[in-house]
């Protein structure tokens, strides 16, 4: 398949329009071969079909299809163990000194297939921080069918050797005839998944957040978008709250509203209002 540079131009407008992804114009290549794989899934012969499609309908189906094939869903069981380590040690001891009695509210963004989120269920429960439904994780995604995957919390075990401790693996998950894991209850039970786009879908509850992860996002996006999506998240980061971004993102240049933090030996962010108060908390 060979795409015009209209036809490169049009689906990459697209793609944008529908996720906030930029696509880089000098890797058709890439495009291209994607495409040669989804085309048939969705009964088109050529872009060309696939580009008036585009322009002169919306297929949900088609959209979905799109979106699965150039949104990257790269994950693993507690990415970034630094961070983790740093989480349990360091943030939730301080927790409870500033909120007391108040249960863990949690926001992983762009969720993928599900291993976030259950990760950090699973460390609250190792670190005794949640407890009967004390708390919630709300996982979004803009993927229904990792969102699909992510719910029934069951991997093969090419995905379960990347990053699962064995004792969490004999703990928290049940194995299923043909070799596949499922996630127990007990950990499910704290996860919620919605379908949201960052860029133009507000955040899920009315809530404020004491943690909230939107790692690898950011890098796919232009810098106006990446301050949109920064300055919503910092009107739904509790006083206190953490912002966890991917180990090459920052909002320094971006937002002035936050501010790095060393947690340990993990980078995150901070409200700029919290962060002289943190230090003093850290002993910086």
């Amino acid at each position: 398949m060979v795409l015009t540079d209209q036809q490169m131009q049009d689906i990459a407008d697209f793609i944008y329009e529908m996720s906030g992804i930029v696509i880089d114009l000098q890797k058709k290549y890439f495009v291209e071969s994607r495409l040669k794989q989804l085309l048939p899934q969705i009964g088109l012969k050529n872009a060309e079909e696939l580009c008036d499609a585009l322009k002169n309908f919306r297929d949900p189906k088609l959209e979905t299809f799109l979106i699965d094939a150039f949104t990257t869903h790269e994950t693993y069981w507690f990415r970034d163990p630094e961070l983790f380590s740093a989480l349990a040690s360091i943030y939730f001891p301080s927790f409870k000194e500033f909120n007391a009695g108040r249960p863990f509210l949690i926001w992983s963004a762009a969720c993928s297939t599900g291993q976030e989120p259950y990760s950090i269920v699973m460390l609250l429960l190792e670190n005794h921080f949640i407890s009967n439904l004390a708390g919630r994780v709300v996982a979004t995604d803009i993927s229904l069918n990792a969102l699909n995957r992510a719910s029934k919390g069951i991997y093969n075990q090419i995905e379960m050797s990347r990053g699962i401790p064995a004792e969490f693996l004999i703990k928290y998950f049940w194995q299923m005839n043909g070799g596949s894991w499922q996630i127990s209850e007990s950990v499910r039970r704290y996860v919620e998944f919605a379908q949201q786009n960052l860029l133009t879908d507000p955040i899920p509850y009315s809530c404020q957040y004491h943690l909230i992860f939107c790692r690898n996002v950011l890098i796919y996006f232009l810098k106006q978008d990446k301050e949109k999506v920064l300055k919503k998240i910092y009107h739904r980061l509790a006083p206190m709250g953490l912002l966890v971004l991917g180990a090459s993102e920052t909002t320094v240049g971006i937002s002035k509203q936050f501010c790095p933090l060393r947690l340990g030996k993990a980078m995150v962010f901070c409200r700029a209002e919290d962060y002289s108060r943190w230090t003093k908390i850290l002993g910086k």
